[in-house]
C-alpha cells in the first residue's frame, strides 16, 4: 500500500500508523491452599434463571411464527423458480 507523496493513483487515501500499548496485567489475587479451604463450598445462588421456552415469553411465539412463515414463503420462492425451468 503505498502512503500519500509516493505517488500511485492519488485516490486520497490515507494510512495511518497506530501503536498499540501492551495490557497491563494485574496481579492476580493468590489461590487458598487446600488446607486452608477445610472443604467449606461456597453458598448456592438463591435464585436459578429459568430457561427460554418457544412460549415464554409471548414474544418467543411471534418469534417462532415468524421464522416458520419466512421458510414457507422461501420454500415457495424455491418450487416456483423450479417449476419454470421445467
Amino acid at each position: 500500500m503505498l502512503l500519500p507523496g509516493e505517488g500511485g493513483s492519488g485516490g486520497g487515501c490515507q494510512t495511518t500508523i497506530m501503536e498499540m500499548q501492551p495490557p497491563t496485567s494485574r496481579p492476580r489475587e493468590p489461590e487458598p491452599d487446600l488446607d486452608e479451604v477445610n472443604g467449606s463450598l461456597p453458598a448456592p445462588p438463591a435464585a436459578a434463571t429459568a430457561l427460554q421456552k418457544w412460549n415464554n415469553p409471548q414474544i418467543n411465539m411471534f418469534r417462532v411464527f415468524a421464522t416458520f412463515y419466512s421458510f414457507v414463503i422461501l420454500g415457495l420462492n424455491d418450487v416456483r423458480i423450479s417449476c419454470n425451468l421445467h
